[in-house]
């Protein structure tokens, strides 16, 4: 008994350490850098606003082939009389979009987060009395 007890033990030590430097190297090595900010490489959001738009126009803001697009917030800073109109298209012609939502006219002032995906692409639609600010997040 007396001779089993020091293997026991020196075995037990030698396995935490190995598991310990095991560990470590696992994470140093990690195929998959850390994000920074909490978001990945290429998963941030971007925006646009309705002044950069032409009114009475449709716009793409958002189309990657063989991709969703993320609609992340509106931001109305500003609201309009008329509506605005959210499509879920590949183009401005897009004959097989489908309205993804409609903001109904005098919005109230706030954020609207939607997170929204969007299997086509983004693009909004401005009536051509459109006099609103908004700011619009995707990804």
């Amino acid at each position: 008994m007396k001779f089993f007890l020091p293997i026991v033990l020196t075995a037990v030590i030698v396995s935490a350490a190995c598991g310990v430097l095991i560990f470590e190297q696992l994470q140093k090595d990690c195929l998959c850098p850390a994000p920074m900010g909490s978001v990945a490489r290429g998963g941030e959001y971007h925006a646009t606003t309705s002044a950069s738009m032409a009114a009475g126009k449709h716009r793409l803001v958002n189309y990657v082939a063989n991709n969703a697009s993320i609609l992340g917030s509106i931001i109305v800073a500003s609201g309009s009389p008329t509506t605005m109109t959210i499509w879920n298209a590949t183009s401005t012609k897009d004959v097989s979009s489908s309205s993804a939502f409609t903001f109904p006219a005098a919005m109230t002032v706030g954020t609207y987060v939607f997170d929204m995906i969007l299997t086509r692409g983004l693009s909004l639609e401005l009536p051509s009395q459109f006099n609103g600010d908004y700011i619009i997040t995707y990804r």
